[in-house]
Order: structure tokens, then sequence, then C-alpha cells
């Protein structure tokens, strides 16, 4: 079932699961069996050893500061999904639809990941391929999705429980970052998604695969509570508006979509900004002519590639270097080992530093566009 606000507004109570407070009952009652009453209560179960690697302190994190910075979190999170690196959604998407290349495309007798992506070729068990070093693209980014839609959960859960001071446009940001996520896995992977959630100061509540309808019914659901929280945010209002003029297309509501993003003004810009630095943060740094010399100390630590932007490629690919489109300017960063040019959207700066946008003023002019377009007549043009 799409989730509805009421079920929303239920998940944002924390609730706690049933199974941690039977295993809390269970290590009481062992400790009234080996010591009597007085052995050892919930606080003195750890004594006074240290948490375990990676366990936050609750000390810390369990506060009003703590839960402002599990929001920043759950938006880092997003960023890294969105355009963070080789394997996130903006550079697979754009292999699957022949908007991009691998870069190092021309090499006889070895195949690597990012090429079965470019190929569409899946292999049955995706850790096979000639680049062992390589996570699959296609797993990665799943998992990179799934990570930022269970941290804005987290966040969320944070926020209402310890900063109740603070901004309901923080939790109305947090419910557009897990929107989306939603809109990322649907747009990308086939019907049978599942969304799973993560209960705060619990554990997770396992969902069975769901359409891909679903799935935009569920953002769409996210989208309209962030609207409801944000009034006090211009910038988190557009932001919902834009997510949900966008689900509102992919459902075939046209007229209701042009409607969502009426009240999102041309200059609207929210972008994610990455670091040149940094070889996998972004994945401006895979268009940037230092690709090659990161490529395998990337591929190493498990994500990036040489990128390429496609140019007519197979039966159907656009011009998007021959066509003379502005919005598809670009300029030739270099040759690869094999000769082939590779392309850059203009976009980006050559150091491979500089934002990626996630939703704009221009994207709510093109929905309107389509919205027009559908209706029939010229109108679309304007």
């Amino acid at each position: 079932m799409p989730m509805t606000n009421t079920s929303l507004a239920a998940r944002h109570s924390g609730r706690r699961p049933h199974d941690r407070a039977r295993a809390t009952i269970a290590a009481l009652l062992l400790c009234m069996l080996v010591g009597g009453a007085g052995a050892c209560s919930p606080d003195s179960l750890l004594g006074d050893k240290p948490l375990p690697p990676d366990v936050p302190d609750p000390t810390q994190t369990h506060t009003a500061a703590g839960a402002v910075a599990a929001y920043h979190g759950a938006l880092v999170a997003l960023r890294y999904a969105f355009a963070g690196r080789g394997e996130s959604f903006v550079p697979v998407s754009g292999l699957l639809t022949d908007e991009l290349r691998y870069g190092d495309l021309g090499q006889l007798g070895a195949v690597d990941s990012p090429m079965l992506v470019d190929s569409r070729f899946m292999p049955e068990d995706p850790g096979v391929t000639s680049d062992s070093l390589t996570p699959f693209p296609i797993t990665t980014v799943y998992g990179l999705l799934h990570k930022a839609r269970g941290q804005a959960e987290e966040a969320r859960g944070a926020l209402l429980t310890y900063a109740t001071d603070s901004s309901p446009a923080l939790v109305g940001h947090l419910d557009t970052i897990e929107g989306y996520a939603d809109v990322f896995l649907a747009d990308l992977f086939c019907s049978g998604v599942p969304l799973s959630t993560l209960d705060y100061n619990g554990d997770f509540t396992y969902a069975a695969g769901s359409s891909t309808e679903e799935v935009y019914e569920h953002a769409l659901a996210l989208f309209d509570s962030a609207l409801t929280l944000s009034s006090d945010s211009e910038a988190v209002m557009n932001l919902a508006r834009l997510g949900k003029g966008r689900v509102l297309l992919d459902l075939g509501r046209y007229a209701e979509a042009a409607q969502a993003v009426a009240d999102v003004p041309d200059d609207f810009r929210y972008a994610f900004e990455y670091d040149a630095t940094d070889a996998d943060q972004g994945v401006s740094n895979d268009f940037s002519n230092r690709s090659f010399v990161y490529s395998d100390m990337r591929r190493a630590a498990g994500g990036g590639f040489p990128l390429t932007m496609a140019d007519t490629e197979g039966v159907n690919g656009l011009p998007y270097v021959s066509g003379g489109d502005p919005r598809t300017s670009w300029v030739v960063v270099d040759t690869n080992r094999y000769g082939h040019p590779r392309w850059r959207p203009e976009g980006l700066l050559e150091d491979g530093s500089g934002s990626v946008v996630l939703a704009s003023g221009i994207e709510a002019r093109l929905i309107q566009a389509e919205a027009a377009l559908q209706a029939g007549g010229a109108d679309w043009l304007a």
C-alpha cells in the first residue's frame, strides 16, 4: 500500500519495536538469576568496557546537537548517492540511457564493470568481472540510495526526539531527501524495490517489494509531508515542489505536475557541491583530465572511472555532442589511451570540482512544457 500522510505521522513518532523491549527484559532476568536482583541493571550491562568500534557514544549523539549532526549526515548521504562517485545515480543512469559513455572504451580483451553497464550486459553474478576490485555499479548505487533513505529516517527520529525546538523544515528537508532517494530507485530499477524502514532507536521493519508506481506514490507522500512542514523555508518548499512535480510526471499526471511546480522561480537552484581534492568525492572528477590517473586508485577504493559524453550512441542515441544544443555544450578534455576523444559537459569545471544540480527552476519550466505538450497545441514552446 502507498504510504499516506497519516502513516508518515506514525513514523515520525519514533516508536520502539517490541523486540528491543523483550531483549532488555531477557537481559535483566539473566542478571537476576545469576547474581540476584541487584547484580546488574540496564546501565551496567557493559560495565566499564569501551564501546565497540564504529558505535557512536549515545551521550554525544542523543542530544539536540547530535540530532542536527545526523540531519547533516543524511544530506551528505544523498549527495554521495546522487553524484558522488562513479557508481552513483548520475553516472550509472547516464551510462544506461546513452547520455554518457565509459571513457576508456577501445581496449580489446578486457571488460570491467562500467563497460558492462554501458553495454547493458548484467551478469548473473554481479561480483564476477575481469576488474575484480570494482563493485558492480548497479548494486553499489542501489545500496547508496537505500543508505540515504535509512539515514534520513534515523535523522528524522533524532530531531523529533532530541531537537524539538528546531525548525520543522529540517524534518521536511529530510522528507525530501528520502523522497528523492525513492524517485531515483523507481527511475533506475525494475518493479519490486523493497521500501524497508529504519525505526529510530529500534530496528528495521522489512517490507516486501513495491511496484514502481507504489515507490513513486511513497515518494509523493514524503514530498507532501515536506510541503506541510516547511512553510518557514522557501528553499525546502521549492525542492519539495520539484520532487512532487517530477513524481507526478512519472505517473503521467501531467496537469497536476505543472501545477505542483508553478510557484518555483526560474532562478531556483538546489545543487550539491563537490571537492576536486578528493578523488573519490564527486562525479566531476570522472570527466576531468585527471580521471585516468585516479582510475586505478579509485577502483582499489571501490569507486570511480573515466567518463565521456555520448553522441548518437546505438540506434536511437541523441546527438549530445554534435547536435549544437546549448544545454549540452561541451569541451574536449583529452583523448583516451586508444585515441578516442573524451567530452566534458561545459558546466563542470576542469579540475573536477564544482556543483551538480539536483533540482532547478529550469526543470520546473520543462515540467510545465511537457504538460502543455501533452495537452496539445503550441503553448509548450513558450
